[in-house]
């Protein structure tokens, strides 16, 4: 029996959603994107303790992988922390976001630009600006 951990690299992974505030919202399409995971579940979030949020949501996204996903949902501050440390971690930040038309999760993909350009082989350049990439943009019917 195999007792090694399911990583990016040793199997087929299944990336996680990561919901900053699950507060029973219908998930179903965002479950297309991988398994939900809630980072927190309380009604209320004390958003003046940044280092108690800092602290949950560092935990949350402790074994996060770059082929995950972040989707914002609940107090702004506590979307703010979570993009912050996922970008931290894997220099991009993968978001779902939510097309009330469409009634869809749309992805999108920031990526350092340093990260960005390196990964196309161009000059690196000293701006670490955001850049958006790999957008997977589609054009959708919202009639």
């Amino acid at each position: 029996m195999n007792m090694t951990a399911s990583t990016p690299e040793t199997d087929a992974y299944e990336p996680v959603v990561y919901l900053t505030n699950f507060r029973g919202q219908d998930m179903r399409h965002a479950r297309t994107f991988g398994r939900i995971k809630a980072i927190t579940k309380e009604p209320i979030v004390e958003t003046f303790k940044l280092d108690q949020v800092t602290k949950t949501v560092s935990a949350a996204l402790a074994g996060s992988h770059p082929e995950d996903w972040l989707i914002c949902s609940g107090h702004m501050v506590l979307g703010i922390i979570a993009a912050v440390e996922f970008l931290r971690r894997h220099k991009r930040l993968n978001l779902l976001l939510w097309h009330a038309k469409a009634k869809k999760y749309l992805p999108r993909v920031l990526q350092l630009r340093q990260e960005a350009e390196a990964a196309a082989g161009a000059e690196i350049s000293a701006d670490p600006v955001l850049v958006e990439m790999l957008c997977n943009e589609v054009p959708i019917e919202l009639a």
